[in-house]
Protein backbone atom coordinates (compact mmCIF):
# COMPACT_ATOMS: atom_id res chain seq x y z
CA UNK A 1 0.00 0.00 0.00
CA UNK A 2 2.65 2.49 1.11
CA UNK A 3 3.93 1.91 -2.75
CA UNK A 4 0.93 2.65 -4.49
CA UNK A 5 1.21 6.47 -2.10
CA UNK A 6 4.53 6.95 -3.56
CA UNK A 7 3.21 5.95 -7.17
CA UNK A 8 0.11 8.71 -6.66
CA UNK A 9 2.58 10.89 -5.30
CA UNK A 10 5.15 11.08 -7.87
CA UNK A 11 2.05 10.87 -10.11
CA UNK A 12 0.66 14.02 -8.65
CA UNK A 13 4.22 16.05 -8.94
CA UNK A 14 5.01 15.45 -12.28
CA UNK A 15 1.38 16.77 -13.13
CA UNK A 16 1.82 19.88 -11.34
CA UNK A 17 5.57 20.32 -12.68
CA UNK A 18 3.36 19.42 -16.46
CA UNK A 19 0.99 22.57 -15.54
CA UNK A 20 2.94 24.91 -13.90
CA UNK A 21 5.71 24.88 -17.10
CA UNK A 22 2.87 25.09 -19.59
CA UNK A 23 1.46 28.05 -17.94
CA UNK A 24 4.78 29.37 -17.34
CA UNK A 25 5.10 28.99 -21.29
CA UNK A 26 1.76 30.47 -22.23
CA UNK A 27 2.76 33.84 -20.13
CA UNK A 28 6.50 33.70 -21.93
CA UNK A 29 4.04 33.56 -25.24
CA UNK A 30 2.36 36.74 -24.33
CA UNK A 31 4.67 38.73 -23.57
CA UNK A 32 6.86 37.81 -26.47
CA UNK A 33 3.88 39.17 -28.38
CA UNK A 34 3.13 42.45 -26.30
CA UNK A 35 6.80 42.80 -26.60
CA UNK A 36 6.51 42.44 -30.90
CA UNK A 37 3.78 45.07 -30.66
CA UNK A 38 6.12 47.40 -28.70
CA UNK A 39 9.04 46.71 -31.52
CA UNK A 40 6.14 47.74 -34.23
CA UNK A 41 5.11 50.55 -32.74
CA UNK A 42 9.11 51.98 -32.07
CA UNK A 43 9.64 51.23 -35.98
CA UNK A 44 7.06 53.04 -36.53
CA UNK A 45 4.57 50.79 -38.37
CA UNK A 46 1.52 52.52 -40.01
CA UNK A 47 -1.46 50.95 -38.90
CA UNK A 48 -5.13 51.82 -39.43
CA UNK A 49 -8.80 51.76 -38.27
CA UNK A 50 -11.02 49.68 -40.16
CA UNK A 51 -14.46 48.06 -40.72
CA UNK A 52 -13.56 44.87 -41.36
CA UNK A 53 -16.31 42.17 -42.51
CA UNK A 54 -15.99 38.67 -40.75
CA UNK A 55 -17.80 36.13 -42.68
CA UNK A 56 -17.80 33.69 -39.72
CA UNK A 57 -15.35 30.88 -42.12
CA UNK A 58 -12.65 29.03 -41.23
CA UNK A 59 -9.96 28.40 -43.43
CA UNK A 60 -11.88 25.43 -44.96
CA UNK A 61 -15.04 27.11 -44.94
CA UNK A 62 -17.00 25.93 -41.81
CA UNK A 63 -19.06 28.37 -40.05
CA UNK A 64 -17.08 28.83 -36.81
CA UNK A 65 -18.76 31.93 -35.69
CA UNK A 66 -21.53 34.52 -36.95
CA UNK A 67 -21.14 36.88 -39.61
CA UNK A 68 -20.26 40.21 -38.10
CA UNK A 69 -18.57 43.70 -38.68
CA UNK A 70 -15.79 44.34 -36.08
CA UNK A 71 -13.47 47.03 -35.76
CA UNK A 72 -9.41 46.13 -36.64
CA UNK A 73 -5.97 47.97 -36.57
CA UNK A 74 -4.06 46.70 -39.30
CA UNK A 75 -1.08 47.24 -41.01
CA UNK A 76 -1.43 49.55 -43.79
CA UNK A 77 0.51 47.24 -46.19
CA UNK A 78 -2.52 44.89 -46.18
CA UNK A 79 -5.05 47.81 -47.29
CA UNK A 80 -5.27 46.59 -50.68
CA UNK A 81 -6.72 43.13 -49.56
CA UNK A 82 -9.56 44.75 -47.36
CA UNK A 83 -10.58 47.25 -49.69
CA UNK A 84 -10.79 44.46 -52.38
CA UNK A 85 -13.44 42.45 -50.11
CA UNK A 86 -15.50 45.73 -49.11
CA UNK A 87 -13.89 46.80 -45.69
CA UNK A 88 -14.70 49.98 -44.81
CA UNK A 89 -12.17 53.07 -44.58
CA UNK A 90 -11.26 56.36 -45.51
CA UNK A 91 -10.20 55.14 -48.95
CA UNK A 92 -10.20 58.93 -50.79
CA UNK A 93 -8.16 60.21 -47.95
CA UNK A 94 -10.79 63.28 -47.34
CA UNK A 95 -11.15 62.57 -42.88
CA UNK A 96 -14.37 60.89 -43.62
CA UNK A 97 -15.48 56.87 -43.09
CA UNK A 98 -18.55 55.87 -45.78
CA UNK A 99 -20.99 54.72 -43.42
CA UNK A 100 -20.32 51.41 -41.74
CA UNK A 101 -21.86 49.11 -39.59
CA UNK A 102 -18.80 49.84 -36.40
CA UNK A 103 -19.73 53.07 -35.77
CA UNK A 104 -16.67 54.60 -37.55
CA UNK A 105 -16.58 58.48 -38.40
CA UNK A 106 -14.33 60.95 -39.74
CA UNK A 107 -14.15 64.56 -38.76
CA UNK A 108 -17.30 66.33 -36.91
CA UNK A 109 -18.62 62.52 -36.55
CA UNK A 110 -20.41 62.69 -40.02
CA UNK A 111 -20.19 59.99 -42.96
CA UNK A 112 -18.18 60.12 -46.19
CA UNK A 113 -20.87 60.28 -48.80
CA UNK A 114 -18.66 59.63 -51.44
CA UNK A 115 -15.32 57.74 -50.46
CA UNK A 116 -14.05 57.41 -53.99
CA UNK A 117 -14.13 61.10 -54.41
CA UNK A 118 -11.88 63.15 -51.68
CA UNK A 119 -13.38 66.45 -53.38
CA UNK A 120 -16.81 65.55 -52.22
CA UNK A 121 -17.86 64.99 -48.57
CA UNK A 122 -19.53 66.75 -45.34
CA UNK A 123 -16.92 69.76 -45.04
CA UNK A 124 -16.96 70.30 -48.84
CA UNK A 125 -17.99 73.69 -50.30
CA UNK A 126 -20.94 73.98 -52.36
CA UNK A 127 -20.46 74.73 -56.22
CA UNK A 128 -22.84 76.53 -57.54
CA UNK A 129 -24.87 75.20 -61.07
CA UNK A 130 -22.63 72.38 -61.54
CA UNK A 131 -25.07 69.33 -60.57
CA UNK A 132 -23.09 68.10 -58.12
CA UNK A 133 -23.79 67.75 -54.55
CA UNK A 134 -20.08 68.27 -53.03
CA UNK A 135 -20.95 68.27 -49.69
CA UNK A 136 -23.79 65.76 -49.73
CA UNK A 137 -26.93 67.81 -48.35
CA UNK A 138 -29.62 66.35 -50.36
CA UNK A 139 -30.63 69.87 -51.35
CA UNK A 140 -32.14 70.06 -54.98
CA UNK A 141 -29.16 71.46 -57.39
CA UNK A 142 -29.50 73.62 -60.32
CA UNK A 143 -28.81 72.00 -63.26
CA UNK A 144 -25.77 72.82 -65.42
CA UNK A 145 -26.38 76.31 -67.43
CA UNK A 146 -26.21 74.77 -71.22
CA UNK A 147 -23.48 77.04 -72.92
CA UNK A 148 -25.92 78.80 -75.51
CA UNK A 149 -28.43 79.84 -73.08
CA UNK A 150 -25.16 81.08 -70.85
CA UNK A 151 -23.94 83.24 -73.81
CA UNK A 152 -27.44 84.75 -74.25
CA UNK A 153 -27.65 85.78 -70.75
CA UNK A 154 -24.04 87.39 -70.70
CA UNK A 155 -25.33 89.30 -73.72
CA UNK A 156 -28.22 90.30 -72.01
CA UNK A 157 -26.02 91.68 -69.14
CA UNK A 158 -23.65 93.54 -71.33
CA UNK A 159 -26.26 95.39 -73.40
Amino acid sequence: MKKFYYLLTGIAMILVTIIACEKASIEVEEMQAVQDEEVLFAKGADKAIICHYDDGLDEYGNYESEPQWIKISISKKSMEAHKKHGDKYDWDGDGYYPENECGIMGEKDEYDCDDLDATVNPNADEIVYNGIDFNFTKIKLHPIIPIKNFIVQIFKVLS
